[in-house]
C-alpha cells in the first residue's frame, strides 16, 4: 500500500468517528439537521483581498 492510500484511510476513519461521536452526543435527528443544512447553506462571498474575519465586528462609514 502507498502512502496516499494509509494516509486517505486515515482521514476516513477520524471523519468515520467524528460522525459517530457526535449522534453518541446529539443525536441522529440533530446530526442529520446540521449536515443538511450545512449543505444547503451558500458558500461564503469571497470578494478582494479583505477576508470576512479581518472585517467582522467592525462599523463602516456607512454601517453603523
Amino acid at each position: 500500500m502507498s502512502y496516499n492510500a494509509l494516509n486517505e484511510g486515515s482521514v476516513v476513519l477520524r471523519l468515520e468517528f467524528s460522525i459517530a461521536d457526535a449522534v453518541h452526543q446529539r443525536g441522529l435527528f440533530a446530526v442529520l439537521q446540521a449536515a443538511i443544512a450545512a449543505s444547503v447553506e451558500p458558500a461564503p462571498h469571497r470578494s478582494g483581498n479583505r477576508s470576512a474575519r479581518s472585517s467582522a465586528g467592525r462599523c463602516g462609514p456607512a454601517s453603523c
